[in-house]
Order: structure tokens, then C-alpha cells, then sequence
């Protein structure tokens, strides 16, 4: 048997660090952690972070990213494990599951994805991480769905029962993937 010389993590907030976003927090915020002798980033806060002071020989790369849910997590691990260059021998797959409640969207647009976080049918927000896109012009970002768009397609295409068993159904169909791949 190999030795594990990478392990990959992938999660929510909670993998991610969240509520340790140390680049945008309150200076009084940071204040009650400068005594700890730790580099104020949200990575060195994350439980990943944690785990690479106690394994320094091993890779920890964090996929994590908050408020996005299971679809990015098997699409990201699909993408990790069916790679030339994935050695399952050397490698550790650590995953943080979401719960019901948050849907991934792909725009053709924006050649990337858009995730809408939902409860009970509603709206609670979306990602809104793509009016960061530099390479967006005004008038291009203008053009994208805004939070009345997933408001009427939440209201109009999501059902919380059916959404959970799709997801049940998801979690079964990754996991006997990664059966398959050993």
C-alpha cells in the first residue's frame, strides 16, 4: 500500500473557513485572534488548515467553497478522480456534503457557474460572485440574471421533496462512482 502524499478536501463553509474571511471581517474582529500566533487567513483557520499543521508532509488542498453545495463537490471530485494525473493510491478524499437547498446553474454567458441557495421554495440568495469578473464589462454584467430571475425560477421549478430526493439519489450514484474507481 502507498503513502498518502495529497489529500483534497471538499465541502461547504464549514471545509471552507467560513466566517474567518479575514480580508473583509471588522478590524475588532481580528483583534480577538492576533494573540494566537496565527497568520489571520481564512485557509490557516479552516479545519483543512488545522489538518496541514498536523500532517506538514502532506498536501491538504481545500476545494471547499462556502454557500455552494453537492453538485460543485461531485463535479470537482469527477473531474479530480477521471484526471491522468489522479493517483488513488497517494490520495485522500475528505467530503463535507451540503444539505437540500442549494442548486447549481451553469451560464453559457458567463462560461461558469451561478449557485441559488433556497428554502421551503423561496430564495434565500445566489451567488453573486460573478459581478467580480473582471473581464465583465458593465453593460455584459447588467445582462445577467439578478435575484428577481431566481426568485420566479425557484418559485416555478423547485419542489423541497423532490429536491431532496434527487440529492439522495446524487449522493448514491457519487459514492458508487467512487466504489467503482476503488
Amino acid at each position: 500500500m502507498s503513502e498518502i502524499k495529497k489529500i483534497y478536501t471538499f465541502g461547504t463553509s464549514f471545509t471552507q473557513g467560513g466566517g474567518f474571511e479575514f480580508d473583509v471581517i471588522h478590524s475588532d474582529y481580528k483583534k480577538i485572534y492576533e494573540g494566537l500566533g496565527e497568520e489571520l487567513t481564512q485557509y490557516n483557520f479552516s479545519w483543512p488548515g488545522q489538518l496541514q499543521k498536523l500532517l506538514p508532509n502532506i498536501e491538504i488542498i481545500n476545494l471547499a467553497k462556502s454557500g455552494y453545495g453537492n453538485e460543485r463537490i461531485y463535479r470537482l471530485a469527477t473531474d479530480l478522480i477521471l484526471s491522468e494525473e489522479f493517483n488513488k493510491d497517494e490520495t485522500l478524499l475528505l467530503f463535507e456534503f451540503s444539505t437540500v437547498g442549494r442548486k447549481e446553474y451553469y451560464s453559457k454567458k458567463l462560461k461558469d457557474f451561478i449557485i441559488v441557495n433556497y428554502g421551503q421554495s423561496t430564495l434565500d440568495g445566489f451567488a453573486k460572485t460573478y459581478k467580480q469578473k473582471k473581464e465583465l464589462s458593465d453593460s455584459e454584467l447588467e445582462s445577467l440574471p439578478d435575484r428577481n430571475f431566481f426568485e420566479n425560477l425557484v418559485e416555478k421549478t423547485l419542489n423541497d421533496d423532490i429536491q431532496i430526493d434527487l440529492m439522495y439519489f446524487n449522493i448514491l450514484r457519487f459514492l458508487s462512482l467512487l466504489n467503482n474507481k476503488k
